[in-house]
């Protein structure tokens, strides 16, 4: 009879007619759980004849909607697991599984406690891994019986394939398959046996095994990772009929082509968040790659963001990387961790594989070493941490100063590549320390190579960001299989900068390169007929940015005379190095430092490589041109245009990250957020978050931190006078440059009602005709109610078709950049310097100023002024905004293009009303407009990341779209025009009815969001769309106006 546990929470059993609320937990029943809960069945009791709890069940099961229901029946919030709720679920899902991998073990499969009952009993799909990454097929093929056979019969294993989900390439932590297991056997060929009922031969009966298993997909052409297959090892050992069966089926196949399989990724994604296993399974039997470097998604996080609980298990027995930063930086531990109302069984499993993974790790240490014994006390410690903490394990290094962390991280990193401790490697790359190697220091990847761990090497190239060409050996002598998959992505890589990033000259430059590379690949042959001329440097420069080191080395070895310190971009002066400074890419510096290229070159702004490093928030980076600029005797005391060093550079980039006005979220929050894939949820946990951090708890709080985030005054003052002289001189130059005009300000920060500080300065730039003789005609056409506005000129009308005109003034001024290099040495250019927007051009400043680093961005617009169908201001509005504009304006109404459409443009009405709102109206406003900051992220701030120990500001860069500023002030504006409650016990509802107008309530109702919103000006003329986002906000708002002021009394 079975045991029955006490349980969990109230403490006595439920009456055997009541024993049901499990059933409806393990078909997943989502209305029964709703019906049986009413009936006040509680999901804490432990049932008869059940082990857990259904609260156990429906996390151990993955059922979120379940889940979520039981949550709500105990009072909890919308959050995380907690850690002890992880713990029991992971010692439940251990224990289960170590009962059916005993029963594989004796060869028991349909038993009464066998595999077969057991996976059903515990809802375990057969793609389960034991604590050596071992599946139920590994066991298949290696367990053995009395007189070495096997221990599963020919039906059970036929049986085993036809009922349960399984994965029959899966591999262990050796990397060997089922068939390689299978070949591992030294058997006696003229042994006799009984197995499976009949006399057979001994290496008969093992043959018969693996004829099986290849009949259901298992592949003898997959390497292990010493890049052995199956027929090699049955040689080593003897099993000659074996290795001849697995070399006549090899030659039966065609061979792996991993470059048209790299082509289904997307689809095999898409499989991964549908939970389609026997989709994903078809995939990976036709050799579609785990983790291609052109990968957009890492397969384990889409699989835990989706709750694809047996998707999980089919990855995780295929061997995907565990650890992987190659994609965004966030691991699956983190993710796994920090995802709101994500059930316990993601976090335990992901857990208990890095646990696994680790400790397998740990055995493979050479006994009683002294040299390894730091390493293996490290990695014991951290292991021990996992299982604790979660993601929260970090490696404990006694040394305070950060130099003395990154010396003692690079010796542990170097000890793991010696070994091929591959997720070890993984592990010390989450550090944010720099690991890189300067020239003549030991390097982990030739640690690696030079003892043959092939997927070590993958490992280290691919999420460590290290070279495989910076040590001294040849491309042929790397493994054939990384250099195939660099071929494979990096070219894959280039056309798609071919389809999407280049200009026709440009594309014709990569595509001669292409065909150039693909005959190098597959003849070995470089035709030097074609020479390799005009544009070569975007090919350097997109060889740079998006990290393509194989052919940038295949390039320069082919192409000798190329200059390393060649002028890739001339609108920035960026070389090579600047342009992998820039973008974060630590494999081309590492590669292009210890080829001689020249560390302190200049660029726009009299920037070193080592300024843009530090300009971009990349650390890491930056410490590894400091530090090789040391190691080379090389100047590290330049100054850039604003005098100061890359060094004081990166502290007064620390300082403002630090300083920065919309409080940073904690690393936990901003993964909570990261993680979130609704829309809605995502700006409503923003924005609480957010809130918290800046004591906002209820509608008074938001209120008064609108007036107290105020930007002071006297700041706007300061950067108003350094910014304004630059301006006029970009007016004047693009005056002499031909392009006629005059600068507009508008925004927020003009009409003195920016939040925090001055972060943002617009401009409209108004082109006109000197000669006047162009005559421009703007005509309204009307379809289907919405208005499509035309512009025609009687001398060239081509100038204001489609996207001509925004792209020309936007061409226009980037070839004038070199000319604003001097204009003040508080103010400079920095990068990405300008950037194409919809309907102009955004420029980026850093100010420095009172020993204070801020950066800056200035939109500017061009603009065409109309008249028609509004002689002025005045008669362009409702008269109800009289009162609200300047008695002497009288500027025109413009017209913008944005992305080829031409709209009307209301900025200079806009700035008019808001330079003249009262101060409750002003309240309101800056309400509005402080809602919409906090969810916008800061674009200087560094990329997110989960590397222990990085500084907090990283989380700056989490935000998500909103309301544009225009489309703010337009919902701003109908709402003065329609209401007159602007009093101070009506300010909080003012500002829920001016989100509101962005939102519908639909038929169930919930807040949805309207497509677009139509102008102030006419309701038939597009404003801007209208984001998710909106919705998330409502509910912030309104969870705000529930909750009251706490009351506080004065001490007497």
């Amino acid at each position: 009879m079975t045991k029955r546990r006490m349980r969990v929470k109230t403490g006595s059993f439920l009456p055997l007619e009541e024993q049901n609320l499990w059933e409806a937990v393990q078909e997943g029943d989502v209305d029964a759980v709703k019906s049986l809960l009413k009936e006040r069945r509680n999901p804490n009791d432990v049932e008869l004849d059940r082990f857990t709890t259904p609260w156990i069940d429906a996390h151990m099961l993955g059922l979120k909607e379940i889940v979520q229901e039981f949550a709500s029946f105990n009072g909890e919030t919308y959050t995380t697991p907690s850690n002890d709720l992880i713990k029991t679920v992971l010692y439940e899902l251990e224990r289960n599984m170590k009962e059916i991998f005993l029963a594989a073990e004796c060869g028991m499969y349909d038993h009464e406690r066998g595999v077969e009952a057991l996976l059903k009993a515990y809802c375990l799909p057969g793609t389960i891994t034991d604590n050596n990454g071992c599946s139920i097929i590994h066991y298949i093929a290696s367990v053995i019986d009395v007189d070495g056979v096997p221990a599963w019969k020919s039906n059970d294993i036929t049986n085993f394939f036809s009922n349960h989900e399984f994965y029959c390439n899966a591999v262990d932590y050796f990397g060997w398959t089922a068939l390689h297991k299978i070949s591992h056997h030294p058997e006696e060929a003229g042994v006799d046996v009984i197995w499976d009922g009949r006399k057979w031969k001994l290496s008969e009966a093992w043959l018969a095994v693996a004829k099986i298993l290849v009949s259901h997909g298992c592949d003898p052409r997959i390497p292990n990772f010493k890049g052995q297959l199956p027929h090699e090892i049955a040689i080593e050992v003897g099993n000659f009929e074996l290795a001849k069966y697995f070399e006549q089926i090899c030659t039966e196949l065609d061979p792996i082509n991993s470059e048209k399989a790299i082509d289904h990724y997307h689809a095999l994604v898409l499989a991964v968040r549908q939970g389609n296993t026997h989709q994903i399974r078809d995939f990976l039997l036709h050799h579609v790659p785990l983790l291609p470097l052109v990968a957009k998604s890492d397969l384990l996080v889409e699989a835990i963001l989706h709750r694809q609980r047996n998707t999980l298990f089919m990855l995780l027995s295929s061997g995907i990387p565990l650890c992987n930063r190659s994609i965004g930086e966030v691991t699956p531990l983190e993710v796994a961790h920090n995802t709101l109302g994500i059930p316990a069984c993601f976090p335990a499993l992901i857990r208990k594989a890095h646990n696994d993974k680790l400790g397998f790790e740990i055995a493979r240490l050479p006994n009683d070493s002294e040299e390894y014994g730091p390493l293996k006390q490290s990695m014991t410690a951290y292991n021990l941490q996992i299982m604790d903490v979660g993601n929260k394990a970090k490696w404990v290094f006694p040394m305070k100063e950060r130099s003395e962390r990154c010396k003692e991280a690079k010796h542990l990193l170097i000890q793991a590549s010696e070994l091929g401790l591959t997720l070890t490697c993984q592990l010390i790359g989450l550090e944010d320390l720099c690991l890189h190697s300067l020239s003549g220091e030991p390097n982990a990847f030739q640690r690696a190579f030079a003892n043959k761990h092939r997927d070590t090497q993958v490992v280290l190239y691919r999420d460590l960001g290290m070279s495989p060409f910076t040590m001294n050996t040849s491309e042929e002598d790397l493994y054939w299989i990384l250099l195939a998959d660099l071929w494979t992505n990096e070219i894959k890589v280039l056309e798609a900068i071919c389809r999407t990033e280049c200009k026709l000259d440009e594309k014709n430059i990569l595509k001669m390169i292409l065909t150039k590379l693909r005959r190098l690949r597959y003849e070995n042959i470089w035709s030097q007929d074609d020479k390799i001329e005009g544009t070569f440097e975007f090919l350097l420069y997109s060889l740079a940015k998006h990290g393509l080191i194989t052919i940038l080395h295949v390039v320069l070895n082919q192409c000798p005379d190329v200059d390393l310190d060649t002028v890739v971009d001339s609108s920035y002066c960026y070389t090579m190095l600047h342009v992998a400074a820039a973008f974060g890419k630590m494999n081309i510096l590492e590669y292009l430092a210890n080829r001689g290229a020249t560390l302190n070159s200049l660029c726009l702004g009299n920037y070193t490589c080592g300024h843009i490093a530090a300009l971009c928030g990349h650390r890491k980076c930056f410490e590894y041109i400091i530090n090789y600029m040391i190691h080379a005797n090389v100047d590290v005391n330049m100054q850039c245009s604003v005098g100061l060093t890359a060094l004081d550079l990166m502290n007064k980039y620390e300082d403002c990250c630090n300083a920065h006005g919309t409080s940073v979220l904690t690393h936990e929050d901003a993964l909570l957020i990261y993680n979130e894939r609704d829309e809605p949820m995502k700006a409503y946990e923003l924005l609480k978050r957010r809130g918290t951090a800046l004591n906002i708890n209820n509608r008074a709080d938001l209120l008064r931190n609108a007036k107290t985030r105020q930007c002071r005054r006297a700041d706007i003052l300061d950067t108003e006078a350094i910014i304004e002289p630059v301006i006029q001189t970009v007016e004047k130059i693009l005056i002499q440059s031909g392009f006629f005009g005059k600068m507009i300000p508008v925004g927020a920060f003009h009409e003195r009602n920016e939040v925090f500080y001055a972060e943002q300065v617009d401009y409209l730039f108004e082109v006109v005709d000197p000669s006047g003789h162009e005559k421009l005609n703007f005509q309204d056409d009307e379809n289907d109610g919405k208005i499509t506005l035309v512009v025609e000129s009687n001398i060239d009308s081509s100038s204001y078709v489609g996207k001509a005109f925004v792209r020309s003034f936007a061409q226009r001024l980037k070839s004038l950049l070199c000319q604003l290099e001097s204009l003040s040495s508080k103010l400079s250019l920095v990068p990405p310097y300008l950037e194409y927007v919809p309907d102009g051009v955004c420029l980026y400043w850093v100010l420095y100023y009172k020993e204070q680093l801020r950066f800056l961005q200035t939109y500017i617009k061009p603009v065409l002024p109309v008249v028609s169908p509004f002689d002025t201001v005045s008669d362009a509005i409702p008269y109800v905004f009289k009162k609200f504009i300047d008695s002497e304006a009288g500027g025109p109404l413009h017209v913008l293009n944005i992305l080829g459409e031409w709209t009307y443009c209301a900025s200079v009405i806009e700035s008019s009303i808001f330079r003249n709102l009262s101060k409750d109206q002003r309240t309101v406003w800056s309400t509005c407009y402080l809602i919409v900051r906090l969810l916008q992220s800061a674009w200087w701030a560094p990329r997110f990341t989960m590397q222990n120990r990085s500084n907090h500001w990283h989380t700056l860069s989490i935000g998500m779209k909103s309301l544009t500023e225009s489309g703010l002030k337009t919902l701003f504006i109908l709402e003065l025009l329609d209401s007159e409650e602007w009093d101070k016990p009506h300010l909080f509802r003012r500002v829920i009815s001016i989100f509101s107008r962005a939102c519908k309530l639909d038929m169930r109702g919930k807040w949805a969001t309207k497509e677009y919103l139509n102008s102030f000006i006419t309701s038939k003329h597009f404003c801007c769309n209208v984001n998710e986002s909106v919705c998330g906000v409502m509910r912030y708002l309104e969870e705000l106006s529930e909750m009251k002021p706490q009351v506080t009394f004065a001490l007497s």
